[in-house]
């Protein structure tokens, strides 16, 4: 079984000033669901995740290999958290893929795994039957999701949505962005690209709370003191138009969407000479996303 990535711990938490009482994201109930597996199948799973989890502690045992660390970039702490994580993740598996209902989010990471790493037919197809009892339920859960954003929308002014990024051979950054500044204030809409979820969270509910307040107007160009640790500033330039349709955006709010960007450890903002390269990367969102 293969290394799956989980998001690097975030280099920018040292920069945030204050903890903030933020609307996080949002959980949605983890609906059970009829297990479609025949019995056959549920024990070939069981054993297939056990057999994993073992490969894994193995692995853990050994320690990881230098030269496959520094290939990957890896620090060996975040190496060793993600194999724990994925071997409570295929425990958990083992235990509940047997049953007559399966949580949504098992199902989820189960069909995952299986369209990733399965080799044979029998697996590919239980992974085939998680996935079409997944799409089944889609409907019903996308609903579920929008009226939360609406009820969050309405009654905070605005919300932060968060959408999850992806590692090689294809890697495209995360995002975040906030619904609702245009209705509530007239305000163009913030957009963060590449940060992790608590500090985009911080960092768009403090601004956005400003704004539905009254307290704030953010305009290109500005330099936004306070947010951050001192001596940290933000920088506000305009979202490129690719990354404001992949926000979804109302195309009928006149605001449009501006982008919020963090800087390096010596104060620097993409786009500025000698930036760090790694930071500007992160801060980019591809206009072609493959």
């Amino acid at each position: 079984m293969s290394d799956t990535r989980t998001p690097e711990p975030d280099r920018h938490e040292d920069r945030i000033a204050k903890p903030q009482d933020a609307c996080g994201p949002i959980q949605l109930e983890d609906t059970p669901l009829a297990n479609p597996l025949t019995p056959a199948q549920r024990r070939r799973l069981a054993r297939w995740a056990r057999a994993g989890s073992l490969d894994l502690a193995a692995r853990l045992a050994a320690g990881p290999a230098p030269a496959a660390l520094a290939a990957e970039q890896w620090d060996p702490a975040d190496w060793m958290q993600t194999l724990r994580e994925l071997m409570r993740d295929l425990d958990r598996f083992a235990e509940t893929i047997q049953r007559d209902e399966v949580p949504y989010s098992v199902a989820a990471k189960v069909r995952n795994l299986l369209i990733k790493d399965a080799v044979d037919h029998d697996l590919r197809a239980a992974g085939a039957a998680l996935d079409a009892v997944l799409t089944a339920a889609l409907p019903q859960r996308r609903a579920a999701y929008f009226r939360e954003v609406h009820r969050r929308s309405v009654e905070r002014g605005f919300v932060i949505q968060f959408v999850g990024g992806r590692g090689e051979p294809l890697a495209l950054p995360s995002f975040a962005y906030s619904r609702g500044l245009g209705a509530t204030a007239s305000h163009p809409e913030l957009v963060m690209v590449g940060m992790a979820p608590e500090v985009v969270s911080f960092v768009l509910n403090e601004l956005c709370s400003q704004i539905v307040a009254g307290a704030r107007v953010v305009r290109p160009g500005d330099e936004i003191d306070g947010v951050l640790a001192e001596p940290y500033t933000l920088r506000v330039r305009e979202c490129p138009e690719h990354l404001v349709a992949e926000t979804y955006q109302d195309r009928e709010n006149p605001a449009g969407a501006l982008q919020v960007l963090l800087p390096d450890k010596a104060g620097r903002f993409p786009g500025d000479p000698d930036v760090d390269p790694d930071l500007e990367r992160e801060q980019t969102y591809p206009t072609h996303p493959a």
